[in-house]
C-alpha cells in the first residue's frame, strides 16, 4: 500500500531539524516533509515544490472528503486559520497522531537553532494543535 511507503519514509527522518524552507534529509519544514516522502513514493512530480497552503489546494479538489473528526494512515491534516490561509500540514498515521516537520518557523534556518527550538521531524498528537482546519485523504 502506497500510504505505508510514505509513512516509511517519513519515519526515516524522525528527529532530522526542523529548517524553514528545507525539503531535505538535512531538514524539512512542514510542507517540505510532505511533498519529500510523495516524491519519494512517484505521487509527485521531481519538480514539484508547494507550501502548506498550496498542498491544501491540491488535495482538497481530489480527495475522499473526511470529517474533523475522521482521520487514519495517510490522510493530511491541514491546520491554519482557515482554508485560505493554511499555515502547516501533517501526516495522519491514525485518528490520533501524525508526523510533522515543526515546533520551528520562518526564524529556524539553521540546524542550532532548530535545536534551541525544540524544532524536528516528530510525532505529536493531531489535538495538540488548536487550529486544525481540515483533514483530507488524497487518493493514493
Amino acid at each position: 500500500m502506497v500510504k505505508i511507503l510514505v509513512k516509511e519514509y517519513i519515519e526515516n527522518y524522525l528527529g532530522v531539524p526542523y529548517l524553514f524552507g528545507g525539503q531535505t534529509p538535512f531538514g524539512f519544514d512542514c510542507s517540505g516533509l510532505i511533498v519529500e516522502a510523495f516524491r519519494a513514493i512517484g505521487l509527485l512530480d521531481n519538480k514539484f515544490d508547494t507550501t502548506a497552503q498550496g498542498l491544501y489546494a491540491i488535495f482538497s479538489g481530489i480527495h475522499r472528503g473526511m470529517g474533523m473528526h475522521d482521520g487514519e494512515l495517510g490522510a493530511l491534516v491541514f491546520f491554519g486559520k482557515n482554508k485560505t490561509n493554511i499555515e502547516h500540514v501533517g501526516f495522519c498515521i491514525n485518528a490520533l497522531y501524525m508526523y510533522e516537520a515543526g515546533g520551528g518557523n520562518s526564524s529556524v534556518t539553521d540546524t542550532d537553532t532548530a535545536k534551541n527550538k525544540n524544532a524536528f521531524v516528530r510525532m505529536r498528537p493531531i489535538k495538540s494543535r488548536g487550529d486544525l482546519v481540515s483533514i483530507i485523504l488524497p487518493f493514493y
